[in-house]
C-alpha cells in the first residue's frame, strides 16, 4: 500500500511501514518493523498469522495500526519519528479491523471492522464503517454494511473525503459493491451492485478493488475488474467508465482532480486519464510485476507506483 499525507510518501509491506519526504525522495526512509505484538491473534492457531500491512497516516506526524491481541483489539497511535507508542484505545475483542486509510491531509481517517469469526459465525458477522477525526480517541461509527443471502462481503478498500462528509468502501458480495455514507447525517448515502445498462463495458463489475475520492470531494473513483469507474459522490450515477484490458487494482487522483491514475493487475502498466474529458493521456510501462498501490506528489507533478513481487516503489514524472 502507498499513500501520501501532507508532504509525505508512505509504503506499507507486509510487515514494515516506510516513510519519504516527498521533496526529498534520494534520502533514505525511515523505517518501522512490526514485532510479534502486533500479529493478529483471533486466526486460528493452526493457521500462519497474516503479517499486518493495515496502517493509516494522520497529521502531526504519527501513524495508527491495529493491535490484535487475545483479549482486546486496540488502535494504536505511533510517532513516525521513532516508532514509539503515542496512545492506544480498545476496540472490543470481537472486532477485527480491516483497513484503515487517511484523507490527504491526514485530518480525518477511514476504518472498516468486522466481527472476529472465532467469536461469532461467519453468515452472522456485522462489518461497521466508521471515521477517525485528527488524534481523537474514539471511532465515529457510521454505517453497517449488511450482510447478503448468498454471500458476505469481501472488503477490497474504503476511503474518506477530504471534508471529511463522506466514507466509502468497495468490495465483492454478488458483484462489486460500492457503499457510501454521509458522516453528518449518521447513515448510508447509496449502496449498489452496478449491472446490465450502468456498466456497458461489462455486464457484471464481478469486484471493485480500491476506491477514492476527487479532491472537492465530489466524486468516486473505484478500481474494478472491467475498467475504472466514476461516480457522483451524492447521487450515485455513473458519471464515467473506463474499460482497461486486465483489472484495475488500484485508483489515486490528483491533487487539483484533472488527472485520474488507475493501476492495472499482472503488466505493471498504469494508465492515467483527464478525469473530465476520459481521454487517456499515458500509459506507463512501469516494468513492475502487478501495481497495487498509486499515490501523487502534492503538486501533482510525480506519481508513486508500487509493485509487487520485490519490484519496490517507483516514482514518475506526469510532464512528460
Amino acid at each position: 500500500m502507498v499513500a501520501t499525507c501532507g508532504d509525505l510518501l508512505t509504503v506499507a509491506g507486509s510487515n514494515v511501514l516506510q516513510c519519504w519526504r516527498w521533496g526529498d525522495l534520494a534520502t533514505s526512509p525511515r523505517e518501522f518493523r512490526f514485532d510479534l505484538d502486533w500479529l493478529p491473534q483471533w486466526k486460528s492457531r493452526a493457521t500462519p498469522y497474516p503479517l499486518n500491512d493495515v496502517y493509516g497516516v494522520m497529521d502531526g506526524d504519527v501513524f495508527v495500526c491495529p493491535l490484535h491481541q487475545k483479549d482486546d483489539t486496540f488502535l494504536t497511535v505511533r510517532s513516525l519519528q521513532d516508532g514509539g507508542e503515542i496512545k492506544r484505545w480498545s476496540l472490543g475483542r470481537e472486532w477485527c479491523c480491516r483497513r484503515l486509510r487517511g484523507s490527504r491531509d491526514g485530518a480525518y481517517m477511514a476504518i472498516y471492522v468486522q466481527q472476529d469469526i472465532m467469536v461469532v459465525p461467519a453468515w452472522t458477522a456485522r462489518h461497521r464503517v466508521g471515521l477517525i477525526q485528527g488524534q481523537s480517541e474514539s471511532v465515529q461509527w457510521i454505517t453497517e454494511i449488511q450482510v447478503r443471502p448468498f454471500g458476505k462481503p469481501a472488503i477490497g478498500g474504503i476511503a474518506c473525503s477530504d471534508n471529511g462528509e463522506y466514507v466509502v468502501a468497495v468490495g465483492a458480495c454478488e458483484g462489486g459493491f460500492i457503499h457510501v455514507a454521509s458522516v453528518p447525517k449518521q447513515g448510508l448515502l447509496w449502496e449498489k451492485v452496478p449491472t446490465a445498462s450502468e456498466i456497458p463495458i461489462g455486464r457484471w463489475t464481478v469486484n471493485f478493488n480500491d476506491v477514492c475520492f476527487s479532491p472537492d470531494s465530489t466524486r468516486v473513483y473505484v478500481a474494478g475488474n472491467t475498467g475504472l469507474f466514476c461516480f457522483d459522490t451524492v447521487t450515485g450515477s455513473i458519471l464515467g467508465q473506463w474499460e482497461v484490458p486486465t483489472r484495475c487494482m488500484s485508483v489515486a487522483v490528483s491533487p487539483d482532480g484533472r488527472l485520474v491514475a488507475g493501476a492495472l493487475l499482472a503488466n505493471g502498466r498504469v494508465y492515467v486519464w483527464d478525469a473530465d474529458t476520459g481521454q487517456r493521456l499515458h500509459d506507463i510501462q512501469s516494468g513492475q510485476h502487478s501495481v497495487y498501490g498509486l499515490a501523487f506528489s502534492p503538486d501533482g507533478s510525480l506519481l508513486a507506483t508500487s509493485g509487487v513481487m520485490n519490484t519496490g516503489v517507483r516514482i514518475w514524472s506526469m510532464s512528460d
